[in-house]
């Protein structure tokens, strides 16, 4: 339930934080290159990094990892703001926080699926993470639902300070967690057996015609989606010559007609 509860947070500040954040960058920026830039900067450690930083995360504390991961993230984002906040936030500054935490994320999310089954048993595995979904689901939609009205409120560096929070707030509780983790000697990065095994992941999908049908998919549907995710500041206010509000809206919807098409399927 911790572990929940700290997702769930999460996933609130970054809901929250996906329309200020977007924002910001068109703002700071005024140019749809640069919006396009930064979001694809924001994939590509999760591309390269990942793989890595998973084999990387076995035999250390995940524990740890994920509160230090939090921590910097928080960081991260309260320079954003406070950039953002006193004028001298820039597009070099959003690029490097950018990077930063989309490396740190590629550490954290190997932590957090492995760390799952070591506080939820077996039997309960398949209803916690069905459980975990479904909350999450829920929060990101009101999480974008009131990201509009938190940003006239306290403004736009408010609403990133409100997801610094909830990145402090998740290492917290993360903390408070009984892991069950064992005091094993931190295991060597072993490059051979590394590529041994990434090699063996694509022999496994080039004989697998089902396995490489879906990759197929999944590359062909993130590749149409790339000009919406990355352009959204630019068609808000230039297109549709709204705000965040409007961001807002359109979050709210893509992620409505996401579960409604879940629920249908």
């Amino acid at each position: 339930m911790k572990m929940i509860i700290a997702a769930l947070i999460n996933r609130f500040g970054d809901s929250v934080d996906a329309i200020a954040s977007t924002w910001i960058v068109y703002e700071i920026t005024g140019s749809a290159a640069w919006s396009a830039i930064i979001f694809g900067i924001n994939k590509v450690p999760s591309i390269l990094v990942t793989p890595f930083a998973g084999a990387w995360v076995e035999g250390r504390n995940k524990k740890s990892i994920m509160v230090i991961t939090d921590i910097i993230r928080a960081l991260c984002v309260a320079l954003v703001a406070t950039g953002y906040l006193f004028g001298f936030l820039n597009a070099w500054i959003l690029v490097l926080t950018t990077v930063v935490i989309s490396t740190v994320e590629a550490f954290r999310g190997p932590a957090n699926t492995a760390l799952t089954p070591r506080v939820l048993e077996m039997k309960y595995y398949k209803h916690g993470m069905a459980l975990m979904s479904t909350l999450c689901s829920a929060v990101e939609l009101v999480g974008m639902a009131v990201a509009a009205g938190i940003i006239a409120l306290i403004g736009t560096a408010g609403a990133i300070y409100v997801d610094m929070a909830t990145f402090l707030m998740s290492a917290l509780i993360i903390m408070t967690v009984n892991t069950r983790e064992e005091k094993t000697a931190k295991q060597k990065f072993d490059a051979k057996e590394y590529a041994n095994t990434f090699m063996d992941g694509l022999a496994y999908v080039k004989k697998d015609k089902a396995v490489l049908f879906f990759c197929g998919i999944a590359v062909f549907l993130n590749a149409m989606l790339v000009p919406i995710n990355s352009l959204q500041a630019p068609l808000t206010s230039e297109i549709l010559r709204g705000g965040a509000e409007v961001l807002s809206v359109l979050g709210i919807a893509l992620t409505f007609g996401m579960m409604m098409g879940t629920a249908f399927y």
